[in-house]
């Protein structure tokens, strides 16, 4: 009878000399390792769920601030371009005159050509408007979303602007105190 050696074990050798073992297991272990079992399935099924509801909810809230953010920035831009042009205008004015709360005119050169021209402000619907020397067409649109606006006199040389304006429920307020420098 021959002796063994450490290499042998209780495995077989393979053509390389590396030893293995053989393992016997019962039929119904190595049936249950080859599948997952419907349970585990659905607990699958269930966790990637609320990860993709998780991830998709971080990503729409990001969308929905970034589009509240681009509107507000878009109206506040156009609103202080308006403000600025207004509030220019009404500075070079030689004269005021306030129609209304919502009605303001100016006596001004605005076009330097030697000539006082009458500049209207005025709330129409949702927008500013700017209509030049009375004429017939309605005014070029300063601003729009306005959903107030009020000019008044403060003292004899100023005039103060106040403007709300709104957008998709958002709001934004402006207001600015204009000294006339030719008075």
């Amino acid at each position: 009878m021959r002796r063994r050696t450490k290499d042998e074990g209780r495995g077989t050798k393979d053509d390389k000399g590396i030893a293995f073992f053989i393992v016997h297991r019962p039929s119904s272990i190595v049936h249950r390792n080859k599948a997952f079992t419907l349970v585990e399935l659905i607990v699958n099924i269930i966790l990637i769920s609320i990860l993709v509801f998780g991830i998709s909810f971080v990503f729409m809230e990001g969308f929905r601030s970034y589009w509240i953010n681009k509107n507000l920035i878009a109206l506040r831009s156009e609103a202080r371009a308006a403000l600025k042009r207004m509030a220019f205008e009404i500075r070079i004015a030689q004269g005021v005159t306030l129609a209304s709360s919502e009605d303001v005119s100016i006596n001004s050169d605005i076009d330097d050509d030697g000539a006082i021209e009458v500049v209207r402000y005025y709330k129409d619907s949702d927008n500013i408007r700017r209509q030049v020397d009375g004429s017939p067409s309605p005014g070029s649109v300063m601003m729009g979303y306005v959903s107030s606006a009020a000019f008044s006199l403060s003292g004899a040389n100023s005039v103060i602007l106040s403007m709300t304006l709104s957008k998709n429920n958002d709001k934004i307020i402006f207001r600015t105190k204009v000294r006339l420098r030719c008075v």
